[in-house]
């Protein structure tokens, strides 16, 4: 599922993950690795002077062709489960499914693009690409990622998002004064 993200710059946009790819994480147009997303509010946290950053982002079209592809695998499986009446094969299927396959991070990475990211201060706000998010927003986005969407984690949290939480939740950064948790 996605949370619609007020920005400065264009009203609300998709963000979040969306259905089961929860190893992409959108940003409106831009898809980018979950990992890299918690790594950028990481660093954020950790330096209070951070001003700009380049977050290699994905081609959104080709994320929303591999998650109709994924959702056709898998109702397959779903209805395959439910005749076999194998719960534990559906939820197995989750887990290994909900990060992209290696060919499919190929096909993903031949359309990769550099988003730049700039950190305004005095206007509180995170531009990624073309989209100005205020402080409160980003802080909420990222913490609607660190717990895994609407339906949390179809597993343990990965440490990179909890190595990600723990640092905003120590930060002294201007960015993170408007905690949300």
């Amino acid at each position: 599922m996605s949370l619609g993200l007020m920005t400065k710059s264009h009203g609300i946009i998709d963000s979040g993950f969306y259905k089961a790819f929860m190893k992409l994480s959108l940003v409106g147009k831009y898809a980018f690795e979950t990992k890299d997303l918690c790594d950028l509010a990481q660093s954020l946290a950790e330096n209070p002077r951070f001003k700009e950053a380049i977050i290699f982002g994905y081609d959104a079209d080709k994320f929303w062709q591999l998650e109709k592809e994924y959702n056709s695998v898998f109702g397959l499986k779903r209805i395959s489960s439910l005749i076999e009446k194998n719960s534990d094969e559906i939820t197995s299927f989750v887990r290994e499914n909900r990060q992209l396959s290696a060919e499919e991070k190929i096909e993903l990475m031949t359309n990769k693009i550099e988003v730049p990211v700039r950190v305004y201060r005095f206007k509180k706000s995170v531009k990624i690409g073309e989209y100005e998010i205020g402080n409160s927003q980003f802080v909420q986005m990222m913490y609607y990622i660190f717990n895994g969407g609407f339906n949390g984690w179809a597993g343990p949290q990965p440490d990179f998002v909890k190595s990600a939480f723990t640092a905003i939740k120590a930060s002294r950064s201007s960015l993170y004064k408007s905690k949300c948790y």
